[in-house]
């Protein structure tokens, strides 16, 4: 009989591969409206105008690594970041938004409210790195590699 903790890091990987599955299929099913519908993915270091992305339920960005796919399905479920495993770990701490990088307006046409989360399990002995994903109350996800310096939608 295998051990908890080898059940659990399993149930992890099984998470993983179902993520990057997810993200493979939708950015193919993405491609094929593109075309009409917009860019499904967009960068910036400034505040991204809202009217040109696509409804946040249907997009999933092939830009983000898998790793950040599969942290953004842990946050889903609500197990992010418990299911990392690592003390330190932080997750669903209010991201302000000061520097207006991301819409501060939904396309419904309310505020939007941030929540940070590490994408990577904490690490005995170091800081936290550099990657984050923030969520919006709109449905929103996004990704920075540069602690918020630059953003890439990922939904």
């Amino acid at each position: 009989m295998p051990s908890a903790k080898t059940l659990k890091a399993l149930g992890t990987v099984v998470v993983a591969v179902i993520a990057v599955v997810l993200a493979m299929v939708l950015s193919s099913q993405d491609s094929d409206s593109s075309a009409t519908a917009g860019s499904a993915t967009s960068s910036t270091s400034a505040s991204v105008a809202t009217s040109a992305q696509k409804s946040s339920a249907q997009q999933v960005s092939s830009d983000a690594p898998a790793r950040v796919l599969a942290t953004l399905v842990e946050i889903d479920a609500g197990r992010w970041p418990d299911s990392a495993n690592a003390v330190g770990t932080k997750g669903g701490v209010t991201f302000r938004n000061s520097e207006g990088r991301l819409p501060a307006v939904g396309a419904g046409g309310g505020r939007v409210v941030y929540q940070e989360w590490d994408v990577n399990p904490k690490k005995n002995g170091q800081g936290r790195d550099a990657e984050r994903i923030v969520t919006g109350n709109d449905g929103s996800a996004w990704y920075t590699l540069d602690h918020y310096e630059t953003f890439t939608r990922i939904r």
